[in-house]
């Protein structure tokens, strides 16, 4: 008996160990799992790991389609450390962070400074001090980059020109973000500089192409832009900061709760005979202040399609760029319908929670859905946040009656049927012998219901011939 109960704690132990975070005690160490394929990652298990991997990109090993997989949560402990990647040997490979996280991370390094044709995923970046390099994950993208499922939890600051809450400068052909998220505040502190912008993603993009999609920010977002300008904090946008220099953006099914002086975009003045931005299919929720003149925050320089806005928009000083007047932005509830702007279609906020509205804002695509599960106020969701639903379907016999109640439901859902019977019918129950009408269904899986009628009174029909007929 004693070997067993041993044995059995240290099986325990090897199944805590497994999942404890992993402190970092300023070592580097070589990994020696894995081979570097898609089949066989190397195998980052430890923070000693990363710093290796940091000293060998940053000596010339920029490992070029290799594979790495972290396979523990990492706390950093704030220890001094260099980032991965340099101008001249920046980062190539393919880093899948597991769904792990990282923490605790040196406050004057991103963990990648310079990637190119890279791709970062399943990564989250979390913490409670503030990083002041403009960046959590990534300082600088070159080349083709990819993003996906990464997360930054903390508060970034910069004393730079940019500063994004994943990236904070991309360059090259083409970022693309997919299933990211920033829940940290993001902001420009230098008032002295030119030009700086802050976005809730990218701090500023001059890429061939920028993608975002299935995206969100719920941080507040700032800028500066000074020094001989009279604008100020309008190169602050939820997502991204300044993208006057991309040639093409599309931001598509993502929102916003932050607070932000722009709707999901800063600075894009300079591209306004370009038309190079579309926002399609996306909601904000959030806070916005448009100060002084606003030549962007007005969408004339976007592609606004299938959007819809929510929230408070205050306008400080004139603004007599892209605006009629002031009193378009003061509204509480906006929505923009295929082919619109946001100024002018103001709406009841009650018909923003209805099924008419989503028949609105859904007129290219399917991007939204009902808010069944509660989590947006009742305001349509876009349908990658519903997680699981299953479909109850209320059928019955059209000629003597109606049924209502069907649809798409999340899992654990109270549906409510109900079954109305046409004039000389009598409703006695559904398929599955239950009698209740109005009947309340847990949802719990797919399913399907029948509403039975009888007839309760005939109509009986002479024809001139004598003979007769019942209905």
């Amino acid at each position: 008996m004693k070997k067993k109960i041993l044995f059995f704690a240290a099986a325990l132990l090897g199944v805590c160990n497994a999942y404890a975070v992993v402190d970092w005690d300023g070592t580097s160490i070589a990994w020696t799992e894995g081979e570097g394929t898609a089949v066989s990652p190397y195998i980052i298990s430890s923070p000693s790991h990363l710093a290796y991997l940091a000293s060998q990109v940053n000596a010339g090993t920029t490992y070029s389609g290799a594979y790495f997989k972290q396979t523990q949560d990492f706390n950093l402990q704030n220890k001094t450390r260099s980032a991965i990647g340099t101008d001249t040997y920046p980062f190539e490979g393919v880093y899948d962070g597991g769904e792990k996280y990282i923490s605790d991370m040196y406050s004057s390094t991103t963990l990648f400074e310079y990637i190119n044709n890279a791709e970062i995923k399943n990564l989250t970046i979390k913490g409670s001090s503030t990083l002041g390099v403009g960046a959590s994950l990534v300082g600088n993208t070159t080349g083709d980059c990819t993003l996906t499922n990464c997360h930054n939890q903390c508060n970034v600051s910069s004393a730079m020109v940019s500063c994004g809450g994943l990236v904070r400068e991309a360059k090259g052909t083409r970022i693309a973000l997919i299933l990211c998220s920033n829940t940290g505040n993001c902001g420009t502190t230098n008032s002295s500089k030119v030009d700086t912008s802050a976005g809730g993603l990218i701090g500023k993009t001059s890429c061939d192409n920028t993608y975002i999609s299935q995206c969100f920010n719920s941080g507040t977002i700032s800028s500066y832009y000074v020094s001989g300008y009279s604008y100020y904090n309008y190169t602050s946008g939820d997502f991204i900061g300044n993208s006057r220099s991309t040639k093409s953006a599309l931001i598509e099914k993502s929102y916003s709760t932050g607070t932000s002086y722009n709707f999901f975009v800063g600075l894009n003045y300079g591209n306004e005979n370009n038309n190079n931005i579309t926002i399609k299919g996306c909601y904000s929720k959030g806070n916005y202040t448009v100060e002084k003149n606003c030549y962007d925050a007005s969408f004339t320089y976007f592609k606004t399609l299938c959007c819809y806005f929510v929230g408070n928009v205050t306008v400080s000083g004139s603004c007599s760029q892209g605006m009629t007047s002031d009193l378009e932005w003061n509204a509480q509830t906006c929505y923009v319908p295929y082919n619109s702007i946001i100024r002018g279609n103001n709406i009841a906020v009650e018909l923003m929670k209805d099924k008419w509205f989503l028949s609105q804002i859904n007129v290219l695509d399917e991007y939204f859905t009902m808010d069944l599960e509660g989590i947006n106020d009742g305001y349509p969701i876009l349908k990658w946040q519903a997680g699981t639903r299953y479909t109850i379907t209320a059928t019955c016999d059209a000629n003597r009656g109606t049924v209502t109640g069907g649809g798409e439901y999340p899992n654990g859902y109270t549906a409510t049927l109900t079954a109305t019977p046409k004039p000389g019918c009598t409703f006695v129950g559904w398929s599955d012998g239950e009698t209740a009408n109005p009947r309340y269904i847990n949802v719990a899986g797919e399913a399907t219901y029948t509403a039975q009628f009888t007839k309760s009174s005939y109509t009986i029909y002479i024809n001139q011939d004598c003979t007769s007929n019942i209905e």
